[in-house]
C-alpha cells in the first residue's frame, strides 16, 4: 500500500470481529497484537480486538503544566469493562485534597456517542456530560471528554479514512484520517498514526484549518506488552497549543481479568468507590 492509496468506511462499522477490544476510557491505551492490517476495517478491528474484558490500573497520575510553567499534580485509579462489547471505563481520584473522591464514567454506546458522567464531591451530585460539555477539560488537565473517547475507541462511529502507511520517528504507521460530527458543534477534523506492530495510536492531531491546535502522543518506547499479548502506552501527552499548556499521564499497575462489581459502571453508583 502506498500513502495515496485511499479507503473509507462508513461511521458505522459492521466488520467488528467477535471478540471487540476493550480499551480505557483514553488512559491505558491496550490492543491486540496485528495480523496484516492491511485495509481500514482491519487496522480499527486490531485496535480493539483480543483485549481482556476487564482492565485496572492501581496508579493514574496527570501532570498538567500551564503556560507559566506551574504545575498541578492529580493521581488517580482505573478500572475498565466491557459488557455485549461495549466499553465501560470509571476514574476515580485520590488526590490533590480539593478533589478527593471526584469521578469520571465513560459508557460507550452502539451509535458512537458515548455516555459521559462526572461527579465532584463538593456539589454531591452527577452530572452528565452532553453536547459541548465534551470539549470541556476534564478535572482541569489538557484532556477533553472527547480526548479521552478519541484514545480509546479506535475512532468507532467516525469518518475515519486510511491514507497509507508511513514512518513516524522512525516507527512504521498507518496514517489515518478522522471526521468526527458533533452535536451543535460541526465536524472535527484529526489525523491520527497508529503503531503498525502494536495496532496503538502514537500520535492524533486535532486541526482548525491547516493548524494543529491540538496533539494527543506516546513515544514508541513507552509501548509495553501484558503477559496475554496486548499492549497499552504507559505514558500519554496531550498539548494544547492554545492555552500553551500540556499534561502528561502516566499509568502503573496494569491488571487485567480481574472481577468488577457493576456498581462501578452503574452511572447511580460509579462515584462509591473502586
Amino acid at each position: 500500500m502506498t500513502a495515496s492509496k485511499r479507503q473509507a468506511v462508513p461511521r458505522r462499522s459492521t466488520t467488528r470481529t467477535a471478540v471487540q477490544g476493550l480499551a480505557v476510557a483514553g488512559l491505558v491505551l491496550l490492543a491486540a497484537s496485528p495480523a496484516s492490517a492491511v485495509t481500514l476495517a482491519e487496522v480499527t478491528d486490531c485496535m480493539r480486538a483480543n483485549v481482556p474484558e476487564t482492565v485496572r490500573v492501581q496508579q493514574v497520575q496527570f501532570v498538567t503544566t500551564d503556560r507559566g510553567r506551574a504545575q498541578r499534580v492529580l493521581t488517580g485509579r482505573l478500572v475498565a469493562s466491557r459488557a455485549d462489547g461495549l466499553m465501560r471505563a470509571n476514574l476515580r481520584l485520590d488526590a490533590p485534597p480539593d478533589l478527593k473522591d471526584a469521578a469520571y464514567l465513560s459508557r460507550e454506546t452502539r451509535d458512537g456517542r458515548d455516555e459521559m458522567y462526572l461527579y465532584l464531591p463538593a456539589l454531591n451530585r452527577v452530572r452528565r456530560v452532553v453536547g459541548g460539555g465534551r470539549n470541556n477539560t476534564v478535572f482541569g488537565t489538557d484532556f477533553s471528554y472527547n480526548d479521552l473517547r478519541q484514545i480509546h475507541d479506535a475512532f468507532y462511529g467516525d469518518q475515519v479514512t486510511l491514507l497509507g502507511e508511513i514512518e513516524l520517528a522512525g516507527t512504521p504507521v498507518f496514517h489515518l484520517e478522522v471526521i468526527r460530527e458533533q452535536d451543535d458543534e460541526g465536524a472535527e477534523r484529526m489525523q491520527a498514526w497508529v503503531s503498525r506492530d502494536a495496532c496503538v495510536a502514537l500520535q492524533i492531531d486535532l486541526f482548525a484549518g491547516d493548524a494543529v491546535i491540538k496533539r494527543i502522543s506516546s513515544p514508541a518506547a513507552s509501548l509495553k506488552q501484558l503477559p496475554a499479548g496486548q499492549w497499552y502506552a504507559d505514558n500519554v501527552r496531550v498539548e494544547d497549543r492554545l492555552a500553551e499548556s500540556s499534561t502528561d499521564l502516566t499509568v502503573e499497575d496494569v491488571e487485567v481479568g480481574t472481577e468488577m462489581p457493576e456498581r462501578l459502571f452503574n452511572p447511580r453508583s460509579f462515584y462509591l468507590g473502586l
